[in-house]
């Protein structure tokens, strides 16, 4: 049974996010997260159904004609039409006010209080001290941009990979955009990897939400240990287990792999050697292989991956590498 005070939170809900759909900052994810939200229950949708009737309804109080003031009421018919649009007007203006205190509450609580950008070349890793007690490690060949404010902090991941440390915070979740999808945590430890086709997400500790922002793929929730790769070629969202010490290993300067396939090494040793590392074929990057490289000599994992694969490695006209297979 919905009690007076959880319709007056769904109500709230409605009245937030009618007023967040007309602000023009309004995106395609926030779009995405307020169809969600009105499948999560018919009740949301009615509420917010009924918010937008009652703004028609504001927006349709008749105004007084003066130059043409038609058949003369009786006192009866007055009454009755002056009590109806003072209903109106005042369920208006208490809607207004909301709508109104929403949106500039919104306003203030997303105007910007914190921004960042950094970035870790070859041959280095970068550590991000957040104002907020808040880190993050960057691989090398990594880019990200960070933004605070009042009700969110939110990280983008352009390239690369990082490993995030948070700081517990339940009134301002932290988000991390990666490609198409987002990770949300409040406080936890994770790493978080943007590959070539896809992008790997592992949790030391604690747990996130993450939805991989594709049709028909569902949000998955990870925990310590788990390791959720969302694989965008085939639209698929695997999850398995990994050791915990082999989350963010890398930042000890070798990065370990169990089952990774050659087209996402490939991206890994691109970034280590601040060059392109190319597939002959397609193909090729189907190959799984398991081991450990050192991040800081990945030229040497490299000249003896035909060891470990059937490829050879070439040597291209503009000083990368071609992996050709000997098959």
């Amino acid at each position: 049974m919905l009690t007076d005070k959880s319709r007056r939170v769904v109500d709230e809900q409605a009245a937030h996010w009618f007023s967040r759909r007309q602000g023009e900052s309004f995106s395609a994810a926030d779009e995405q997260a307020f169809e969600l939200w009105l499948a999560q229950d018919p009740l949301h949708a009615q509420a917010y159904a009924d918010m937008q009737l009652l703004w028609d309804d504001c927006m349709n109080i008749p105004r007084p004609v003066l130059d043409d003031v038609g058949p003369v009421e009786t006192l009866k018919e007055f009454k009755a039409r002056s009590a109806s649009a003072k209903r109106i007007a005042m369920a208006c203006a208490a809607s207004l006010v909301l709508a109104l205190g929403l949106v500039f509450g919104h306003l203030w609580n997303a105007s910007a209080v914190y921004e960042l950008v950094a970035s870790a070349r070859a041959g280095e890793l970068q550590t991000v001290q957040l104002r907020d007690g808040s880190s993050a490690v960057l691989n090398m060949g990594t880019s990200l941009e960070v933004h605070y404010a009042r009700d969110y902090r939110e990280a983008l991941l352009e390239a690369g990979e990082a490993f995030f440390s948070v700081a517990a915070d339940p009134d301002r979740p932290f988000v991390v955009k990666v490609g198409p999808g987002a990770i949300k945590v409040v406080g936890t430890r994770f790493n978080v990897r943007h590959a070539e086709h896809g992008v790997a997400v592992s949790v030391e500790q604690g747990a996130v939400l993450y939805d991989p922002g594709v049709a028909g793929v569902q949000p998955i929730v990870l925990q310590h240990g788990d390791l959720g790769y969302m694989d965008y070629r085939t639209g698929q969202l695997v999850k398995t287990q990994v050791e915990l010490n082999d989350i963010g290993s890398w930042r000890s300067g070798w990065q370990v792999f169990q089952e990774q396939s050659l087209d996402d090494l490939a991206h890994d040793l691109s970034r280590y050697l601040g060059g392109p590392v190319r597939l002959a074929s397609p193909a090729l990057g189907e190959l799984k292989v398991s081991g450990s490289l050192n991040i800081y000599r990945p030229d040497q994992f490299l000249h003896a991956l035909p060891l470990l694969l059937p490829v050879q490695v070439v040597v291209a006209e503009d000083g990368g590498f071609v992996l050709e297979s000997l098959r």
